[in-house]
């Protein structure tokens, strides 16, 4: 069944559309851009046209010709009579609608048109006719997927298959469009298998790359917002004061507070250990020699020895 889809994209709205998809400026000018990322997105969008035409008979594309078969020249007893008409110059394969019985699919497979009887095969941009009748001949009607993806710019009345204005508008459905560009841009720049920046030093540093320049686009924030929107598993990288404050850190203990005798209340890192008889209880460090004279007390020094040792700056 024809696949029929009227929200169809110009050059321009298309690249701008995947531009957004992946994160990089958008241009005024796509068609007349110099930047490689937009260049080969214009490659790229011309390539999706022609995979989106394999993939499916849209309404838009599909057109009906006729003939009338024939063959001027007497047949030669013994010998098979082929006589080829030119294809419509939009021409790119049959639908298989044309007919519901075929032939041998092989290179020089003959088909068969259960109306007509006529047996026939597309060769060299013709259709051929195996010992067609004599004139006046028979008619052959067919059903044909044209190549006429895109309606110029600057003259509606003129399709061809390739878009190289910003105003050249692709007949396909805009939204496919757009993501089998993305696609087709990403497998261009050697990223169709991520796999490959495993083993491929330079393939990482490209992917690498490439993502240093989307993630400048956007503040961090805003990126961890877009992945945690897309489902992708993603947290920013803190600074220390940052993590500190962070509310799961201080939920689950990893920061605490310590009343301090000078400094008032000071946070420091909580303990990473959790006993049910013995909760840690983190305490603040002595100040220096606050606990001098008490040591060297257990050491066996007398007062009149450890003012002797202050007097003389050793401690």
């Amino acid at each position: 069944m024809p696949y029929q889809m009227t929200d169809f994209s110009s050059l321009a709205t298309l690249i701008q559309s995947v531009c957004s998809l992946v994160s990089l400026p958008a241009p005024a000018d796509p068609a007349g851009s110099t930047d490689t990322n937009i260049a080969l997105m214009r490659t790229a969008a011309n390539f999706a046209s022609l995979e989106m035409l394999n993939a499916y008979e849209w309404s838009q594309l599909t057109k009906r010709g006729s003939l009338t078969v024939y063959t001027a020249t007497p047949p030669v007893p013994g010998a098979p009579t082929e006589v080829g008409f030119d294809l419509p110059e939009d021409f790119y394969r049959m639908i298989d609608q044309t007919t519901s019985r075929f032939g041998p699919v092989a290179p020089q497979g003959w088909m068969i048109s259960p109306n007509s009887s006529l047996a026939w095969q597309i060769r060299q941009r013709q259709i051929w006719f195996l010992a067609p009748p004599p004139a006046p001949g028979q008619p052959f009607d067919y059903m044909y997927l044209s190549r006429a993806l895109v309606q110029d710019a600057d003259d509606p009345a003129l399709y061809k298959n390739v878009a190289s204005k910003n105003g050249d508008v692709f007949q396909l459905d805009g939204i496919l469009m757009s993501l089998l560009t993305r696609v087709k841009w990403l497998e261009a720049k050697g990223f169709g298998n991520l796999g490959v920046i495993i083993d491929n030093d330079a393939k990482r540093e490209e992917l690498l790359a490439l993502l240093d320049e989307l993630f400048a686009t956007g503040t961090r924030a805003d990126w961890v917002a877009k992945l945690l929107g897309a489902d992708i598993v993603s947290a920013p990288i803190n600074t220390m004061l940052e993590a500190s404050n962070d509310p799961d850190v201080i939920a689950n203990g990893h920061v605490t507070h310590v009343e301090h005798p000078k400094h008032g209340k000071l946070k420091v890192h909580g303990t990473p250990w959790r006993f049910s008889e013995t909760p840690a209880k983190p305490g603040i460090a002595p100040e220096l020699g606050e606990h001098n004279e008490a040591a060297l007390g257990e050491l066996g020094y007398d007062a009149a020895a450890i003012a002797d040792l202050k007097k003389r700056g050793v401690i």
